[in-house]
């Protein structure tokens, strides 16, 4: 038997808020990465009375999960050897990094 074809229209799409929320980035933030992404729907609407026109985005699930894995730090590719060296190391005499404001 033949195998189903996979059909993208088919797919959950999310808009850029969506997404957004659900991976802590802001909506412009989605937008910028997804706007000329393969697969993305972009419907441009008409400019009315010297308005700029307005863009609807819609991204399927398997383009989102493609940014993802594009986007992602894969633990494999660390060298642990770099993280341990970005540590500061008391036994050298290093004070340690303060993130934040005092």
């Amino acid at each position: 038997m033949p195998e189903a074809k996979h059909e993208v229209f088919q797919e959950p799409h999310d808009s850029p808020s969506q997404l957004a929320k659900r991976w802590g980035f802001s909506p412009d933030t989605i937008r910028r990465i997804a706007i000329n992404e393969p697969g993305v729907l972009v419907y441009e609407s008409p400019r009315k009375h010297n308005r700029r026109p307005y863009k609807s985005i819609r991204i399927p699930a398997s383009v989102a999960r493609r940014i993802h894995e594009r986007l992602s730090i894969k633990r494999a590719e660390l060298e642990p050897r770099a993280l341990d060296s970005q540590a500061p190391s008391a036994e050298h005499g290093q004070k340690p990094l303060h993130r934040g404001r005092k």
